[in-house]
């Protein structure tokens, strides 16, 4: 059995059953699903979206920071220790 090679002109053909059925429930959308949710329930599903889409930000900051921090002890490690000063002992005053 041989296959038919899929081309643009087949692309182009639609199926106007399918066509209408996703017209119909394109139509409603977001909007009809909104007015039937309460209004603690909307606002649930907007923060948890804030929350998804701020959760990348707060992941790259959060690697930008232990990659700063991490940057800074190899630093610390790598650098020699400064010579430690021999103490002095300063003469003390007498009472007459």
């Amino acid at each position: 059995m041989r296959y038919k090679r899929y081309t643009y002109a087949m692309a182009k053909k639609k199926d106007p059953a399918a066509v209408s059925l996703g017209r119909r429930g394109g139509k409603k959308g977001g909007k009809a699903r909104a007015r039937n949710l309460s209004k603690e329930r909307l606002s649930e599903i907007g923060r948890e979206g804030a929350e998804a889409r701020w959760a990348k930000y707060r992941e790259e900051a959060k690697k930008a920071t232990e990659e700063k921090a991490r940057k800074a002890t190899a630093k610390k490690k790598t650098t020699k220790p400064a010579a430690k000063k021999k103490a002095v002992k300063k003469p003390t005053k007498k009472a007459d």
